[in-house]
């Protein structure tokens, strides 16, 4: 089996008879510009090998790049999780054969078995374990594995040759929700528990391999508390003969009957770019975090401040009048003033709502009695209201940030992300990239169409793995 790091998540995998394209990005930036792979890297488009299989694991748009997937072949057999967004999307893009398949779910093809493995984070993902006559793989992309995730890996592949493992227990909204910006020796703890538990042959370091861009930038000395170089070597104290292998772009690992073997810059349409040291280096007391917004054209600033001053003095208002009143009774309980400072780039405006107020009154101006804070800034309350921007992009990207001066009894809801609830703005940002992007020609071809052979199905409590 030989597997080739595109970047990032992005896997290609040629198995003894089939090849899988994985969570493929393309292209730099990403994740509505917030992201870059990192090592830099570059694809050879007109490069791109023949596949088979593509699969998505979920549906974070590091992972599930639109443009990137409208560069591929339709005829190609496509495996998602079973969330509707994602298989809506991919049939509105054109491809025919899409496959929604809950974890731990076994299917072939040609002679290469697959299995789905779950996670316990609160969006539809899994994982993937790929088999064939030469060895077993198990790439755990973001999937948060417990005891019992580990146990049914355990339980379908009892013999693992390698396993591209998460690593980096990231702290990507700590800072932004007023939490400690502390190392989390624990969940790091757990991340290493759960590779030697699963004692396999050889650990690959698996995604996370990005850093922030932009006006975002100042997150890579916040977010990434472990660097890959202190991963290996942990590793290797846990579980001593293993072996470790951190990949680049362009490195391709193949694996067999005959061992190991590492070809650094081996493939041939993706190499690493050669470019001045990014640090991301984790210094969570030595940062600038200021919100700021950044500068815009006259008429594009004036459209801006239009559309913040119709949602914060128009709809968010009637919103809060008409909303079910069981919305805002832990607000009420609480006694909760909640303030809303909105950031352009030459000024701050707020506004307050006074949730002991039935039903809850808001007004311009900031309150000494506020005990819940939002911020945000105007460009991104503009894009989530007009659907041109999704609710990770504010958040992980530092642009909308909270903090609370009391415990509350159980987490308060946000008036502000229910008028503009999370799912509709990521449909709403991925409708308008299919439509951008569907009409593209493919840059690489399906090979004969394969069939998804019958699914096995669910895995029941104590079956037999082969």
């Amino acid at each position: 089996m030989r597997l080739t790091l595109i970047g990032h998540a992005s896997l290609f995998i040629e198995t003894a008879d089939c090849r899988v394209l994985m969570d493929p990005v393309l292209w730099d930036p990403h994740q509505e510009g917030l992201f870059h792979v990192h090592p830099a890297r570059e694809v050879l488009h007109a490069r791109l090998p023949p596949l088979d299989v593509l699969v998505i694991s979920h549906r974070h748009l590091d992972h599930f790049d639109i443009r990137s997937l409208a560069h591929l072949p339709r005829q190609v057999q496509v495996v998602v999780p079973q969330d509707p967004l994602l298989e809506q999307s991919l049939r509105a893009l054109g491809f025919e054969e899409v496959h929604a398949l809950a974890p731990l779910t076994e299917f072939f093809v040609g002679g290469t078995r697959f299995v789905t493995t779950p996670s316990r984070a609160p969006v539809r993902e899994f994982g993937l374990v790929i088999q064939d006559e030469t060895g077993t793989c198990f790439n755990a992309v973001d999937t948060v594995l417990d005891a019992s995730a580990v146990a049914a890996v355990r339980q379908v592949a009892p013999t693992l040759d390698v396993f591209l493992a998460s690593w980096q227990p990231m702290l990507e909204v700590d800072f932004q929700w007023n939490r400690p910006v502390a190392f989390p020796v624990q969940r790091y703890a757990e991340l290493l528990g759960h590779v030697a538990a699963l004692e396999p042959r050889a650990v690959v370091p698996g995604a996370n391999g990005f850093r922030y861009c932009g006006i975002s930038s100042w997150l890579n000395q916040v977010v990434f508390p472990v660097s890959r170089a202190r991963f290996c070597v942990d590793v290797k104290r846990a579980l001593g003969d293993c072996a470790v292998f951190p990949m680049d772009p362009g490195d391709v690992l193949e694996f067999g009957a005959g061992g190991f073997r590492l070809d650094a810059g081996g493939a041939s349409f993706v190499r690493r770019l050669p470019e001045a040291r990014v640090s991301l280096d984790f210094r969570p007391v030595d940062f600038d975090g200021r919100l700021v917004d950044a500068p815009c054209a006259p008429d594009e600033a004036a459209a801006i401040r239009a559309s913040v001053e119709r949602v914060m003095d128009v709809e968010l208002p009637r919103f809060l009048e008409e909303a079910d009143a069981t919305c805002w009774r832990l607000h009420q309980q609480h006694g909760v003033v909640q303030q809303l400072d909105v950031v352009f780039p030459d000024e701050r405006l707020s506004w307050c709502i006074d949730f002991t107020a039935s039903p809850p009154r808001m007004a311009r101006g900031a309150s000494s009695l506020a005990t819940v804070h939002s911020l945000v800034t105007a460009s991104v309350l503009h894009g989530i209201a007009s659907g041109t921007r999704t609710w990770d992009y504010a958040i992980m990207g530092g642009f909308y940030r909270r903090f609370l001066t009391f415990e509350p009894q159980a987490p308060l809801s946000d008036p502000l992300r229910l008028r503009f609830p999370s799912g509709q703005a990521q449909a709403s940002v991925i409708e308008a990239e299919v439509a951008r992007w569907a009409g593209v020609r493919p840059l690489s071809s399906a090979r004969a169409p394969r069939a998804l052979l019958q699914r096995c199905g669910v895995f029941p409590t104590g079956a037999t793995a082969r």
